[in-house]
């Protein structure tokens, strides 16, 4: 056991705050875990720490954070971890900048090593990124951080758990296909980019850094051919047979011009990661630049909204239930029609009068039924449907006071529901199939919604008492807007990217 002095805080993260502590014994200086009992309340939060403690505890790397000690008391609990002084390579990158090549390759040769070490144990790391990549007095690299870590139990298994930070999450992962070391995998080919940074890159906006990353920075050939690779063994020995490079492979930046006319936004996005193929109407990757036009170019530091739409007749997404656990997603839209995603990717829809039902399995056939005759194959799904429509009737409140208008279309448009979603530790993100993107905060319970109304873009915010209004993108370009609103467009502008990048322009 560690007996000694808390020196100074270090740093807080969102489950526990970190401090340097010295040892009297041995005046060597550790790294304290201490996380409150009152915050651990729950059985599945005690096990949480149980089980980073028990993969942790017997890992012996030189790139792996070395566990020291677990103890507990009446108020705390314990986890005393090797002290890596210089922090992460967040804050090197900071201060730094940017980062030349050999630098890169210097630190991703350590990342491969400790990940292919800690595989080598059969643990899934699942939490992979810059900020987890601690460095030491030496600034030799440690894997750090097993909170959301995982044993894989037998060879194939696959983990369902939906867990990790947004920008370095698998695709396998977020679709809920099963995963398992590959989504590690991905996450080291998501910080190889991301270690390049560019002084004129928003810090807050480590999604689109990647993008330009990939898309614009001057890579050598055996560089760009390390990026593509699936095997850690293959990244490793590419990376160690590399000669140094000249500053001309260094990071270099495009400007893509960006203009604005009265009524119209327009967007020379021909260098743009997000167009990866032709964009539509009314896609993410259109909603992405209109809303990046509008953030760019409004008017800053305004104290007025300007004049809200009277009648936009947006659908949105009114009620939720998230049971994908074990079922699903089930959800509401503001036209009273229901659904549920299932967690094998298939969904099931009921119109708003709860007669007609349409099912859409995993190739995409579409299955039209009503409750009367219920295809046997269908029955259980069916019932789930029911399910989480009684419980959404019974235990939740509409979400705000924005109404679906009643005149727009007198039939059932089953063709619009929910398509995407997916959590962060801020919001939940909703994404629907005729491009309208919703983002619930969880914190203020406000809700911000943009969507594509004829041919004009619309944002809804929803303020903490459920008071909806409705603005034209057009006048807050020109008028702009107040600051609540502007830092909720700014945080769904880093959501859209994240959905683009993982799902592709048009989905």
């Amino acid at each position: 056991m560690v007996v000694g002095k808390h020196v100074k805080k270090d740093r807080q993260g969102g489950f526990a705050r970190c401090y340097e502590l010295l040892s009297l014994k041995t005046y060597t200086v550790y790294a304290g875990k201490i996380i409150s009992k009152s915050r651990i309340c729950k059985p599945h939060q005690k096990q949480k720490i149980l089980r980073e403690v028990d993969l942790q505890r017997d890992l012996k790397h030189r790139n792996v954070v070395e566990f020291i000690s677990y103890f507990e008391d009446d108020d705390n609990v314990y986890i005393i971890l090797e002290n890596c002084s210089r922090k992460s390579l967040v804050h090197v990158l900071k201060h730094r900048k940017c980062l030349t090549e050999p630098e890169v390759r210097y630190y991703m040769q350590q990342l491969v090593e400790g990940v292919q070490y800690v595989h080598g144990h059969r643990i899934i790391h699942r939490d992979l990124k810059l900020g987890n990549m601690l460095l030491n007095e030496n600034m030799d690299l440690k894997l750090a951080d097993f909170g959301l870590a995982t044993r894989v139990d037998f060879e194939g298994e696959r983990k369902m758990t939906v867990c990790g930070t947004p920008n370095y999450i698998a695709p396998e992962v977020l679709q809920k296909k099963g995963h398992s070391f590959e989504a590690d995998i991905w996450a080291v080919g998501c910080i190889i980019p991301m270690s390049y940074a560019f002084p004129n890159e928003s810090r807050s906006d480590p999604m689109g850094r990647l993008g330009n990353a990939l898309s614009q920075m001057q890579l050598n050939s055996c560089s760009e051919n390390l990026l593509e690779e699936k095997e850690l063994e293959v990244i490793e020995k590419r990376s160690t047979r590399q000669s140094p490079v000249s500053d001309s492979h260094t990071p270099t930046v495009k400007l893509v011009s960006k203009e604005v006319t009265s009524d119209i936004m327009s967007i020379d996005s021909t260098d743009s990661p997000h167009q990866r193929e032709q964009s539509k109407q009314g896609s993410a990757a259109v909603l992405l630049d209109v809303l990046s036009s509008c953030l760019d170019h409004m008017p800053k530091d305004c104290r007025l909204h300007p004049s809200p739409v009277i009648d936009s007749n947006i659908v949105w997404v009114t009620k939720w239930v998230d049971y994908s656990n074990k079922y699903g997603f089930g959800f509401q839209l503001s036209n009273d029609a229901l659904g549920v995603l299932f967690n094998d990717t298939s969904r099931i829809l009921m119109s708003p009068d709860g007669r007609s039902i349409q099912y859409c399995d995993l190739t995409g056939k579409l299955t039209p039924f009503t409750l009367d005759s219920v295809p046997d194959e269908l029955d259980r799904k069916t019932t789930l449907l029911q399910y989480f429509a009684r419980y959404m009737d019974e235990h939740l409140i509409q979400g705000g006071d924005l109404e679906c208008s009643q005149h727009s279309d007198p039939g059932w448009p089953s063709s619009l529901y929910l398509k995407k979603w997916f959590r962060t530790t801020k919001a939940i993100v909703l994404y629907l199939s005729d491009g309208t993107l919703q983002v619930n905060f969880f914190e203020d319970h406000t809700k911000l919604i943009l969507s594509h109304v004829k041919s004009d873009f619309m944002v809804t915010f929803i303020d903490p008492a459920r008071c909806a209004k409705t603005y034209n993108l057009c006048h807050i370009i020109h008028e702009g807007c107040q600051a609540d609103i502007v830092d909720r467009m700014a945080f769904a502008r880093s959501m859209l990217k994240n959905l683009v990048d993982i799902e592709g322009a048009d989905i």
